[in-house]
């Protein structure tokens, strides 16, 4: 079957109207939905716009919290430096001072020491004169025991030999009263 050429211009002319007067509603129809989606795309954007600088502001105001909570870290943390800086300094005045203090007492201790050194010293030498004297005086008493020793010996050798007389004596006596 051959379709004559004429019925075949007439089916696309009929086609061609009917595409036209679809694209036409097509068009129409893409114009009422471009005027709806404008007004939506308007308030979109604004949505988009506000929920963008609500977004920015949360931020800003969340790192503007934490800035300040940095700050206040940050002050807190110099007023700690400043109360340890002004330990140290007290601190290394006190060292200073018993530095000084102890230093005093390592004089005085070296002061201690060489004053007991020097009483030990003069302890020994009066320990050895006064053995030395106590041996002097000794050896003069034993002197003078051994003097009078001898002098007691001589005594009682005098007093032995007047005793042996004596009875030498008596004998002559006791002799001369008996009768002969």
């Amino acid at each position: 079957m051959l379709v004559k050429r004429a019925d075949f211009l007439a089916a696309i002319k009929n086609l061609t109207k009917s595409f036209e007067k679809n694209c036409t509603t097509a068009l129409h129809c893409l114009t009422c939905l471009e005027d709806f989606i404008r007004p939506a795309l308007k308030v979109g954007t604004n949505l988009l716009h506000i929920t963008i600088k609500f977004v920015i502001e949360s931020e800003l105001k969340t790192r503007n919290i934490k800035k300040q909570e940095v700050e206040l870290h940050v002050k807190s943390l110099e007023l700690e430096l400043e109360a340890l800086h002004s330990s140290i300094g007290t601190l290394e005045e006190e060292i200073k001072r018993e530095k000084c203090v102890s230093g005093e007492a390592v004089v005085r201790c070296q002061t201690l020491e060489n004053e007991i050194s020097r009483m030990k010293l003069d302890y020994q030498l009066q320990r050895s004169a006064g053995i030395e004297e106590f041996r002097i005086n000794q050896d003069k008493e034993l002197a003078v025991a051994a003097s009078k020793f001898t002098e007691c010996q001589k005594t009682i050798a005098s007093l032995s030999r007047q005793l042996k007389s004596l009875a030498t004596f008596d004998d002559f006596l006791i002799d001369s009263e008996r009768p002969v």
